[in-house]
């Protein structure tokens, strides 16, 4: 196959086939790449919405709680749930609270042309156990609703990017 190729030719077409193997691997585990959400729930800014959900995670990692909000216009950041949110929430494994918080917390905050997401906890899991975290909201924050609000658990596995 290799016969009549230079030997610059065959060692470029060698790099260039493990690239493409690294490439496509990357690909087919999502899961391990940066930011890998484990699950995504919609919620409601209506005043007393609550959910409780169990998880568990992929690989020990830190995770992220964020809440997340769709853009209408990718011009505008939706600046009030940015600053308000009206959230109280826990994280348990084995009846030992992993991570908490409510609307004044804020760990930072990402804005894309499509959703604005703020980062409302961070925490530590290991696979194999289970995680359940309990959400509620004990305000109002109708304006957005348009929005399509979610809270969203992700990996913060940043060292697997290619």
């Amino acid at each position: 196959m290799f016969g009549g190729m230079k030997i610059s030719a065959k060692v470029y077409t060698g790099m260039a086939l493990v690239l493409l193997a690294l490439a496509a691997t990357s690909c087919l585990n999502p899961v391990r790449r940066g930011f890998a959400s484990v699950w995504e729930q919609p919620i409601s800014f209506e005043q007393g919405f609550s959910f409780t959900n169990s998880f568990t995670v992929p690989f020990a990692d830190k995770y992220e709680v964020q809440v997340a909000f769709q853009r209408t216009n990718p011009h505008q950041i939706v600046s009030e749930a940015m600053n308000e949110l009206p959230i109280k929430f826990t994280v348990t494994c084995d009846g030992t609270t992993v991570a908490e918080g409510d609307s004044p917390r804020r760990l930072g905050t990402t804005c894309s042309g499509a959703e604005d997401t703020r980062t409302v906890a961070r925490f530590q899991a290991e696979p194999g156990k289970t995680y359940r975290i309990s959400f509620r909201v004990p305000g109002a924050l109708p304006s957005v609703a348009a929005n399509k609000p979610i809270v969203r658990l992700r990996a913060v596995r940043k060292s697997s990017w290619l």
